[in-house]
C-alpha cells in the first residue's frame, strides 16, 4: 500500500477535518474532465439527519467536507449514480468503505460499465446508530430550548488533533466544546455505540473497496520530521493511500496541479504509516459488556446511559472543568 501526505490551501484547510485531499481530488478530476462532474458524500440534511447527497462539482459542495461520527443513509444514491453514469457524467463517491463496497457490488450485479466511476473509501472505526445520534440531538435541543441549525464533529476553531464540537442554533447561538457536546464523543470513544456489523468488519484492512483511500495522517510528525511544519500539522494533514490504477491516476493530478493550486503532497518511502491507523489494521474491538450497555440503554434511556457511560454527571462535570481549566493555562496541548 502506498501512501502520501497531502495539505490544501489554509481556507481549505479549515474547511475540513484533515488535510483537504478530498476538495482537491474533486477540483483536480473536474480540471481534467471535459464532462460534467457529480459528487456525491454525507452531509447533513434540514432536519440534522445525515444523508448521502448528490452535487454538481460546479456547485458549493462544502457541506460534504469534514468527519461525521454517525452513519448516512446512502441507499437511494446508488440508483442516482448509476442514473449519473448512464448519462454519460463522471462520479465521485465517498463514504464509508462499506459503503463503497455496496455500490460497486450494486453495479458489478448488472455488469455495469464503471469507467467514469472513481470511489473514495474513509479511514473509519465504526459508525453509531442512526437512532442513536437522533437520540443525542433531540437531548440537545431539550436541554437547550431550541432546535440546532448546525453541527460539526471536528471544529477547526479549535486545534486539529482534538475532537471539537461545534452545535450553531437556530436563533444564532453557538456553543463550542461544552460538556454536553463532549459527551457525544466520549461515548464514541467507549465503543460501545458502534453498528453490530462494524466489530466484524472486513474493510479494517489494507484492502480496501475504494480507488483511493482519505484519513486523517496520525503520526504525521514522526514519518515526515523536518519537512511539515508544526502550523501545518496543528492545522491538519490527510493521509491518501492508492488501491487501484484510477487511484494512480488521481495521484499524478495531484502531483502536476500541485503548484497551480498550492497544495502540497508527499510520497511516504514505506508504509509506516499504517501502524498509525488502527482503521488499516482491525476492526473497533467489541466491548465485553456491549449486550449489557443495549440492554441498560433499551431499559433506562438515553439520559441514563450518559450518566452512566458518558460521565455525564456531577464527578463527570468536575473532571471536564478540570480538563477544561488546564487546557486554557496551557498545561494541556
Amino acid at each position: 500500500m502506498k501512501g502520501y501526505l497531502f495539505c490544501n490551501t489554509p481556507e481549505i484547510i479549515k474547511e475540513s477535518s484533515s488535510g483537504g485531499a478530498f476538495s482537491a481530488i474533486v477540483t483536480a478530476v473536474s480540471k481534467k474532465e471535459n464532462q460534467d462532474v457529480i459528487v456525491y458524500g454525507a452531509a447533513f440534511d434540514e432536519h440534522l439527519n445525515l444523508v448521502h447527497q448528490r452535487y454538481e462539482a460546479k456547485e458549493d459542495y462544502s457541506s460534504l467536507r469534514g468527519s461525521k461520527y454517525v452513519f448516512s443513509e446512502y441507499n437511494k444514491s446508488l440508483m442516482q449514480v448509476k442514473e449519473d453514469l448512464i448519462k454519460g457524467a463522471y462520479v465521485i463517491f465517498t463514504g464509508t468503505p462499506c459503503q463503497v463496497y455496496a455500490l460497486k457490488s450494486f453495479l458489478d450485479r448488472e455488469n455495469f460499465n464503471t469507467n467514469n466511476l472513481l470511489t473514495i473509501d474513509l479511514i473509519c472505526h465504526g459508525s453509531p446508530e442512526k437512532s442513536l445520534w437522533r437520540q443525542y440531538k433531540e437531548w440537545l435541543e431539550k436541554r437547550h430550548e431550541k432546535k440546532i441549525k448546525s453541527f460539526s464533529f471536528r471544529y477547526k476553531g479549535m486545534r486539529w488533533h482534538g475532537y471539537s464540537l461545534m452545535a450553531e442554533f437556530e436563533d444564532g447561538e453557538r456553543i463550542v466544546n461544552s460538556h454536553d457536546l463532549q459527551v457525544y464523543m466520549d461515548l464514541y470513544f467507549t465503543h460501545q455505540i458502534m453498528r453490530r456489523s462494524c466489530y466484524q468488519c472486513k474493510f479494517s484492512s489494507t484492502d480496501r473497496p475504494g480507488d483511493i483511500t482519505l484519513g486523517d495522517f496520525w503520526g504525521a510528525e514522526d514519518i515526515f520530521s523536518g519537512i511539515i511544519t508544526q502550523k501545518q500539522k496543528e492545522a491538519g494533514v490527510s493521509l491518501i493511500t492508492v488501491n487501484s490504477d484510477k487511484g494512480k491516476g488521481i495521484i499524478e493530478l495531484l502531483t502536476n496541479m500541485s503548484v497551480e493550486f498550492n497544495w502540497i503532497l508527499h510520497k511516504c518511502i514505506d508504509d509506516s504509516f499504517i501502524k498509525y491507523q488502527t482503521g488499516l489494521n482491525s476492526p473497533t474491538v467489541k466491548p465485553n459488556d456491549n449486550e449489557a450497555f443495549r440492554e441498560y440503554m433499551s431499559k433506562y434511556g438515553f439520559d441514563a446511559i450518559l450518566s452512566k457511560y458518558a460521565g455525564f454527571n456531577l464527578k463527570g462535570r468536575i473532571r471536564y472543568y478540570i480538563k477544561y481549566l488546564a487546557n486554557y493555562i496551557g498545561l494541556i496541548k
